[in-house]
């Protein structure tokens, strides 16, 4: 029997079983709305094996050499004294934003 794709209904259904029991995290904003959904890379991969496009969409967003050059160039002659570890930037914008 056909399903929903032209596919056989039974194939669907594992599949959708598969999703089910994929360990995604959700991450909310502060009023509670979701804004993201995190997968595991082990099953990302696995998506990512099944529908080909997704690997070509992934490799259309890739910065292109020449900028990835430019901006290592521009990180290499950077004053390393003006960064600041990630946790401290965090901390910084929830005390000036009230997160």
């Amino acid at each position: 029997m056909a399903g929903f794709f032209g596919k056989d209904v039974n194939l669907n259904f594992v599949h959708l079983i598969k999703i089910i029991a994929m360990k995604f995290q959700y991450i909310s904003d502060s009023e509670g709305n979701t804004t993201a959904v995190v997968i595991p890379i082990d099953e990302w991969n696995e998506i990512k094996a099944k529908h080909k496009e997704l690997t070509e969409a992934e490799e259309e967003n890739e910065l292109p050499a020449a900028a990835r050059a430019i901006l290592d160039e521009r990180l290499a002659t950077e004053n390393k004294a003006d960064f600041i570890p990630v946790e401290e930037a965090q901390k910084l914008l929830r005390q000036k934003y009230g997160l």
